[in-house]
């Protein structure tokens, strides 16, 4: 094999740049970066708003001395004083003291002496003081008896235990006015439900008046950290009538700086944070303690701790400002919450977040630096957020053979944690958590390999998933470069560019035939440049920079593919065949019937309810511990490792547990057992994010596909769908009839557990209605259709028709370019989108690769090369029609052109026309009497066809003779351009002279 090898400090310095100019990064419209000066700006407007209530609430303080917190809870009272803020009481929620495992003997009472200290130096022995019990808190014989004591001892207004002395730490109170309730997170249910009934049979009952809960606990699907919810759903269930309550988390320790840590759905939820340390989810990055705080140089000085600062105003707004007591700093924007608008006050809710991006500005910088045989340094300007960028994703590829690096890295600011190693790719927090705020990220790889490309990309990402365009960076390792595998590098960056320039045309045409599609602009944009200096420098390119550019084109093909927004306007069409293979169709109206298999036995044990459902139909009603068995179904029980499936339904979820199943057939006590189940993470209980597996049944975790569902609301109606499809090796799962997640499937994934399929479980409360099996995989399309219908109804399809042909030459020479033309003719009433099937066969006379050109007024949007066990290929296009000035098809008009190149070999190379697929309300046919076309390949100097190069030949060429790429000639004349320069000149009638002579014999 021919290699090509190269040397690194030749290309080092060349080839350190950014793929993604810092020209491109630039703020939304209209949207500022977050900024210290703007948070202190929006907190300070508050200080002279005049309020009725004042309060501050803290969690997790685990005092265990004096001395240790005495600094942070002195910089409470001075901010309070600095900021005229009138403290009115104190909630402690929990976890009061260090730890409720003795750390020597008596700790528990030194720990607790200490908090009594702390409150008398700071609020006063006045200040009415409300405590909730934590996991780390000792009450039976520390916190209560020696809080009893306190209490006797002058401090008449701290609160602690039940008023009736029961053995939980339950207590209701007023304060100005307000109601209070501290909640036990062992024991709460029949308290909590006593209190609101209290409050809500009042006489002066204001369902507009905040109510404040503390408990002990996350609430799972709420706030980030609720997932550690030690308190079950009962006070979620609870206060689902109460939009007024306000609910002050603890236990997670989860920064309160992130804006996800505030939730509004039937009431709010708010994290308190913690007066102790900062945790971070370690999924993102394994963030130890001393890697937050407040730091000098490297060194950390105190680790940061936080509570909030809650004002009620006279109109009865309720305002939360985060406070920094480590470093004195606000923390973002101050929390609003309108409770005397009711539930239609909430700014918080998930589908009112963000959706701004984090970005880079345009002075980000981004670098390779200390690059050695094993090791470099990468460091890049933070990105901006309009909220907080929380975290980056960052990837590192070698840039031969396109594959993921394995590596090892060590972020700067780390608290001492050893480095980690990873393949591809790996997550990094922007250190929000730090003081002061470093303004770049530096991260230290080892373990590259000598003399090697690689590419890293950096993409910021915020607290709501929201990403932002990457930067990317390549460099090269020192030491003697790697082999640049041998191909066609001019062939394959021409493939490249052939399909950066679809994606732009389906960018333009904001559609790929099924869902409406708008791209990232600043991905395109980038992408457009990338083409543009292709173009200028790829004549005079060395092979190693086209190598370069296809990883480049690529990889902002990827960026453009991720960062698409999808959207569906909903057909009401059902395409011919939709029903074939379908195995299971419940419609849930008002019964369990079957409409697929009338045999089946689909039963149940419980009473089961009925609710109003999908277009005014009909949907069965789950709660806790209800279930339907789908009965044994032979069809069914067969799908095991090589068969299709699609599973369809309709879900509106009410409440969800963690580690709960939907629908399945298996177990869901592990995600490896053999079967398909629809469920609830084990650690995540949000209603709208379904999870669930396709497992081995061996145990073998990396053989079982994980599924996942978001971006569908609670109390909603929403189509869950997952395809599994053995050909292509995948599965993806569809909200809406939108892909939302799609992944690879093991050969050892199965369908088939040897149960059968049931719905419903545990501590789920849930309706479902339309739930469809099928054998097959449906395409988008389809899968579209029926989430229209279902929604809307089923419409009939209008008459209008158009056909199309195909045409070509008859004859072609070796190494030409033949082009074939697709033409349409019909009534273009209604005409959007066409999607053409078409094969190409004649094995070992064309090239695989290939060009399509749409004609005015058709867009080329996308197309798909399949390669055929025969040799063949097929080829599936989609274009659109209408997207500039359109003209009637009633006469035959061109609809694109594809261009193959043929090889040295002779023979026949047929085009054929399969299928014409067009939008609702218009039928594509294809055109029997031309439907296919068939070339004669022969010696390329042969141009009159008679199998023999003569003199005639020439001739024959003469006649072309000036004939360009265009004219009216050209069908024919091309033959005669023998070196595919698009016209026929003197150079043409040359070659085929030369070709002539050196086939003579001459005798001497």
């Amino acid at each position: 094999m021919h290699m090509r090898r190269w040397m690194a400090t030749a290309l080092s310095g060349a080839l350190m740049l950014s793929i993604l100019p810092t020209a491109m990064a630039a703020a939304p419209e209209g949207v500022q970066a977050m900024t210290q000066e703007r948070v202190d700006q929006a907190n300070e407007a508050y200080n002279d708003v005049p309020a009725a209530l004042e309060f501050i609430s803290m969690s997790d303080t685990h005092v265990s001395s004096y001395e240790k917190w005495k600094n942070v809870f002195t910089n409470i009272k001075d901010w309070a004083v600095d900021n005229g803020f009138e403290t009115d009481a104190v909630l402690v929620d929990g976890d009061v003291e260090a730890n409720e495992r003795l750390e020597y003997p008596d700790s528990s009472r030194d720990f607790y002496n200490a908090v009594i200290q702390l409150m008398d130096e700071t609020f006063g022995k006045e200040m009415p003081i409300l405590y909730a019990v934590g996991n780390h808190d000792r009450p039976g014989d520390y916190m209560i008896p020696m809080f009893s004591e306190a209490k006797a001892d002058g401090r008449p207004n701290w609160y602690f235990e039940q008023a009736d002395g029961g053995d939980y730490s339950n207590y209701h109170v007023e304060i100005n006015g307000y109601d209070f309730i501290s909640l036990d997170y062992r024991n709460y249910q029949s308290f909590l439900s006593q209190a609101l009934e209290e409050i809500s049979s009042a006489e002066d009952y204001d369902m507009g008046k905040p109510i404040f809960v503390q408990v002990h606990s996350g609430l799972n699907g709420t706030t980030w950290g609720g997932y550690q919810d030690i308190v079950g759903t009962a006070i979620q269930n609870a206060l689902a009538d109460y939009p007024q309550a306000i609910v002050f988390t603890a236990h997670s320790h989860y920064s309160n700086e992130a804006e996800n840590g505030i939730y509004q759905d039937d009431f709010t939820v708010v994290n308190n944070g913690s007066m102790d340390y900062v945790e971070l989810p370690s999924s993102l990055e394994p963030v130890l303690p001393p890697a937050q705080g407040k730091y000098e140089g490297d060194q950390l000085v105190e680790y940061e701790r936080t509570c909030n600062f809650v004002s009620v105003l006279e109109d009865g707004t309720t305002v939360i400002r985060r406070f920094d007591a480590t470093n004195e700093r606000w923390m973002g924007m101050p929390w609003v919450i309108e409770t005397q608008e009711g539930t239609d006050g909430f700014r918080y809710t998930s589908d009112q977040r963000s959706k701004v991006a984090p970005w880079f500005e345009e002075d980000a910088q981004i670098s390779m630096s200390e690059v050695s045989e094993t090791g470099a340094t990468l460091t890049f300007t933070q990105a901006v957020d309009d909220e907080l960028t929380e975290h980056y994703e960052i990837s590192v590829k070698e840039l031969l053979g396109n594959k993921d690096a394995t590596y090892s890295v060590a972020p700067t600011l780390f608290g001492g944690n050893e480095p980690k190693s990873y393949t591809g790719s790996f997550t990094v927090y922007s250190r929000f958590y730090l003081r002061p705020y470093p303004t770049e990220m530096t991260l230290l790889f080892s373990e590259l390999k000598p003399g090697t490309l690689y590419q890293i990309q950096v993409t910021a990402v915020d607290n709501f998933g929201n990403q932002s365009t990457p930067q990317s960076i390549t460099f090269q390792t020192a030491g003697e470069g790697a082999d640049l595998p041998e191909g066609d590098y001019p062939a394959l960056l021409a493939e490249a560019v052939e399909k950066a320039q679809a994606l732009l045309e389906k960018a333009e045409a904001g559609t790929d035939g099924v869902y409406q599609i708008t791209y990232p602009a600043a991905t395109i944009q980038a992408l457009k440049e990338k083409l543009s200096e292709v173009a200028a420098g790829q004549d005079a390119a060395e092979d190693l920079q086209r190598y370069i550019w296809i990883s480049e084109l690529e990889s902002l093909m990827e960026q453009a593919e991720a960062g698409k927004e999808v959207s569906l306007d909903p057909p009401t069409v059902l395409p011919e065949g939709i029903w074939d293979g379908l195995q299971m169709d419940l419609q849930f109206e008002h019964d369990l019937t079957d409409g697929a298999d009338s045999t089946a036995a689909v039963t149940t044990d419980d009473t089961i309810s009925y609710e109003s459902g999908v277009n005014n139909g009909t949907a069965v009603r789950l709660e806790s511990g209800e279930r339907i068995d789908l009965g044994a179904r032979e069809t069914l029980d067969q799908l095991g490792k090589d068969q299709d499936m699609t599973i369809s339904f309709w879900y509106k979820p009410y409440t969800a547990r963690a580690d709960q199943t939907i629908m399945g057939n298996k177990s869901w006590s592990s995600a490896t057992n053999a079967g398909v189940i629809f469920a609830y993470d084990y650690n995540d209980g949000t209603p709208d994010h379904i999870s669930g597996s396709i497992g081995p049944g061996n145990g073998n975790y990396d053989q079982t596909a994980y599924i996942r569902f978001r971006d569908f609301d609670k109390n909603e109606w929403s189509m869950i769908t997952l395809k599994v499809d053995r050909q292509a090796k995948t599965y993806t799962t569809y909200v809406n009839g939108i892909p939302y997640a799609s992944g690879s499937l093991h050969e050892n994934a199965t369908l088939t557990s040897g149960s059968p399929f049931y719905i419903g479980g545990t501590d789920l409360d849930f309706g479902m209605d339309n739930l469809r099996i099928w054998n097959r995989a449906l395409s988008d399309a389809e899968i579209a259709a029926v989430y229209g219908t279902d929604l809307k109804g089923e419409s009939q399809p209008e008459e209008n028709q158009i056909s199309v042909s195909v045409s070509g030459p008859a004859q072609a020479g070796q190494n030409a370019r033949v082009p074939y033309v697709f033409s349409a003719e019909g009534s273009d009433e209604g005409l959007k989108t066409i999607h053409l099937t078409f094969q190409v066969q004649g094995e070992g006379l064309f090239a695989d690769a290939a060009s399509l050109v749409a004609a005015d007024p058709f867009t080329l949007l996308t197309y798909k090369k399949t390669a055929q066990e025969d040799g063949s290929l097929r080829y599936d296009a989609v274009l659109s029609y209408g997207l500039s000035d359109v003209q009637a098809l009633a006469e035959q008009k061109d609809m694109m052109t594809l261009y193959i190149r043929t090889l040295e070999s002779e023979g026949n190379l047929t085009v054929t026309l399969n299928e014409v697929k067009c939008n609702d309300g218009v039928q594509g046919q294809v055109n029997a009497q031309a439907a296919a076309v068939t070339t004669a390949v022969s010696n390329r100097y042969d141009v009159n066809g008679d199998g023999t190069l003569d003199i005639n030949d020439i001739a024959a060429a003469q006649d072309f003779y000036q004939v360009r790429e265009g004219d009216s000639g050209w069908d024919e004349a091309q033959k005669a351009d023998v070196n595919q320069d698009g016209r026929v000149d003197l150079q043409d009638l040359v070659e085929i002279a030369g070709a002539y002579l050196d086939g003579m014999t001459v005798t001497a």
